[in-house]
Protein backbone atom coordinates (compact mmCIF):
# COMPACT_ATOMS: atom_id res chain seq x y z
CA UNK A 1 0.00 0.00 0.00
CA UNK A 2 1.87 2.98 -1.09
CA UNK A 3 1.83 6.27 1.32
CA UNK A 4 -0.54 8.27 -1.29
CA UNK A 5 -3.53 5.88 -0.84
CA UNK A 6 -3.08 5.35 2.56
CA UNK A 7 -3.10 8.89 3.23
CA UNK A 8 -6.56 9.19 1.28
CA UNK A 9 -7.88 6.56 3.04
CA UNK A 10 -7.10 7.95 6.08
CA UNK A 11 -8.77 11.16 4.96
CA UNK A 12 -12.03 8.52 3.96
CA UNK A 13 -12.27 7.23 7.22
CA UNK A 14 -11.77 10.77 9.00
CA UNK A 15 -14.33 12.84 6.80
CA UNK A 16 -16.70 10.24 5.43
CA UNK A 17 -17.18 7.30 8.06
CA UNK A 18 -19.99 7.16 10.67
CA UNK A 19 -17.00 6.73 13.68
CA UNK A 20 -15.59 9.46 14.96
CA UNK A 21 -12.00 11.39 15.36
CA UNK A 22 -10.53 8.89 17.95
CA UNK A 23 -11.41 5.46 16.75
CA UNK A 24 -10.14 6.66 13.44
CA UNK A 25 -7.26 7.04 14.49
CA UNK A 26 -7.60 3.61 16.38
CA UNK A 27 -8.23 2.13 13.40
CA UNK A 28 -5.48 3.52 11.38
CA UNK A 29 -2.88 2.51 14.05
CA UNK A 30 -4.78 -0.84 14.28
CA UNK A 31 -3.51 -1.19 10.69
CA UNK A 32 -0.18 -0.24 10.92
CA UNK A 33 0.42 -2.47 14.08
CA UNK A 34 -0.78 -5.50 11.65
CA UNK A 35 1.83 -4.52 8.97
CA UNK A 36 4.19 -4.46 11.12
CA UNK A 37 3.77 -7.64 12.25
CA UNK A 38 3.42 -8.86 9.05
CA UNK A 39 6.98 -7.72 8.60
CA UNK A 40 7.21 -5.06 6.33
CA UNK A 41 9.84 -2.26 6.93
CA UNK A 42 8.65 1.70 7.48
CA UNK A 43 9.94 2.24 3.52
CA UNK A 44 7.14 -0.42 2.02
CA UNK A 45 4.23 1.04 3.92
CA UNK A 46 5.43 4.26 3.01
Amino acid sequence: MSYLHFYRLALLLIYVSPLNYPETIAYIASHLQEVARDGMRVAEVM
